[in-house]
Order: structure tokens, then sequence, then C-alpha cells
């Protein structure tokens, strides 16, 4: 797990943070900007709850300590199924109708403004997910 990051940025890299085994922060700085990359691998719903919650912990605990004036980019797997209802903001229509307990990432889009844009456009059902049981 990891960013991949153009060799043209390779300058802007401040710094590289292991948060945890689930959470990689990288920090580019720009000449009126500041980027905050956060490469996450969420756990999927077959691990403990606490497993869970304590990766939205230290996700939490990272995303506070991010100054209000960077730009927050949250990528890789939430293993979360959050459904299709619309959440003005944070989520709109164009997205799977199935739900799983790892939905919390909702919550705590809606808690920090965040808003999930995967969903947020209309694309081919082979783009929306990685993996199906079916």
């Amino acid at each position: 797990m990891g960013p991949l990051i153009h060799k043209k940025y390779m300058n802007n890299i401040d710094n590289i943070e292991y948060i945890s085994e689930r959470i990689i922060q990288v920090t580019l700085t720009f000449p009126k900007t500041k980027w905050c990359l956060l490469s996450l691998y969420a756990p999927d719903i077959s691990k403990p709850k606490e497993q869970r919650e304590e990766f939205y912990e230290d996700l939490q605990n990272v995303v506070a300590q991010i100054p209000k004036d960077a730009l927050l980019i949250m990528m890789g797997d939430m293993n979360a199924r959050i459904g299709n209802m619309p959440v003005p903001g944070i989520k709109q229509r164009f997205n799977e109708s199935e739900i799983n307990e790892n939905g919390d990432l909702i919550n705590f889009c809606s808690i920090n403004s965040l808003r999930i844009n995967n969903i947020f456009y209309k694309r081919k059902w082979n783009h929306k997910i990685t993996w199906s049981d079916s």
C-alpha cells in the first residue's frame, strides 16, 4: 500500500509519515498551497469491530492535525459499502445500493466536511467497484 507520486512532484514532498500499517500520510508543499495525501486501507467487514473502530480513530487523529488551508486527498480502499441514497455535500446517488457496517465513512465525512468524490458523477458500473463476490 502506498501512493504513487509523479517524479515531477518529488521536490515538493515535504514529509512522509507511516501512521500505521493502514495509513500513510504524504505532505507536499507548493508555493501557494500544501497538499496532504492520505493513502488508506480500512479493515474489511470480516475484521473485529474494535479493529475497524481503531482505524477510524487513528484516521480522525490524523485529519484533525491537518491545517484547514491544506488540500486533503484521501485515497485507497475504505472497504465501505455506503449505498446510493444522496447525502447533500457528501455523496450522490451514483453508487451501488448495498450498505455494510463499514459505512461509517459517511459519518466520518460529515464530521470532517469531506466529500466522497468517486460517486459524485455517473460512471460505468465496472469503474465503481474493484471486487465482487457475485
